[in-house]
């Protein structure tokens, strides 16, 4: 039986330098091909699961299962070669790339520069064949194709605008031939027709990975959705009765609804009235 891309089990995860719970008994699930989108407010727990996800922070109880790949994190320290592992399955489309501003770099070489780490994840201890530096380019070339960059695969990635930048982030994480896609807030920081670009981009490429969308903006959520995980910090009230509790998170089965109907379920979740805007 193949396991599930994401299997997370009683999870406790707090942050050392302010005791604050984030995640206590928490259990989820994410099934093969599902699009998954992730919502919730400013410290509801948004960036704190995908950092988990990823191996940048140590769960304090519970386990966190990548495709059967036991995944404890390890920040600021070496993975294991199971983490290594878990840590290979999963493309991740940050909000911004850091990088100097300054340096003349290429979209080409942003987009081969996140192929190459994971190249190097997967071949660690496998002996994996990596690809040949024209089999990784022309890889990353087909990722470029795959989000409409292609064109501008010798350019400047510094002069790109907001909209394009977030799609070449996109085809960098397609470039890692990931099943699982990572998409934070990806349209948090772009105007609405490169948001609708993006949005359709996640249409396409659904059909070959398995995603998670995340999003503090219900009205952005993507018509291809199938779940919605609602992310809730615990209130001052609860925390009086139970101490000890995290994150509120209620999953919801969206699929065959409408996008208004979409909507008015996350606007009934939150006690906020439908917005006249939708």
């Amino acid at each position: 039986m193949v396991p599930p891309p994401i299997e997370i089990r009683k999870l406790f995860f707090y942050y050392p330098n302010n005791r604050r719970i984030i995640f206590s008994d928490f259990d989820w699930t994410v099934e093969k091909g599902d699009f998954w989108v992730i919502v919730g407010a400013n410290g509801s727990g948004k960036t704190s699961l995908i950092r988990l996800l990823l191996g940048l922070e140590c769960a304090n109880g519970g386990s966190i299962r990548v495709l059967g790949y036991n995944l404890k994190g390890s920040p600021g320290g070496s993975l294991s070669p199971s983490e290594r592992a878990a840590r290979a399955q999963i493309g991740h489309v940050p909000q911004h790339l850091q990088f100097d501003r300054r340096l003349p770099i290429p979209v080409l070489d942003v987009v081969e520069g996140g192929a190459l780490v994971y190249s190097f994840w997967r071949g660690l201890g496998k002996g994996q064949k990596s690809p040949s530096a024209k089999e990784r380019t022309e890889i990353c070339l087909s990722a470029l194709a795959q989000v409409g960059m292609e064109s501008y695969a010798k350019d400047r990635f510094s002069m790109l605008s907001g909209g394009q930048k977030q799609r070449v982030l996109i085809a960098r994480a397609l470039a890692t031939q990931s099943p699982i896609l990572i998409l934070d807030e990806p349209t948090a920081s772009v105007d609405p027709t490169a948001a609708q670009e993006i949005v359709q981009i996640c249409r396409q490429i659904r059909r070959k990975h398995t995603i998670l969308f995340i999003s503090h903006d219900i009205s952005m959520i993507p018509e291809v959705c199938e779940h919605i995980l609602c992310l809730s910090p615990a209130t001052a009230e609860a925390l009086v009765q139970f101490p000890h509790r995290g994150t509120v998170a209620h999953s919801h089965d969206v699929r065959g609804l409408s996008r208004e109907e979409i909507l008015l379920l996350l606007y009934s979740h939150w006690g906020l009235p439908p917005s006249r805007s939708e």
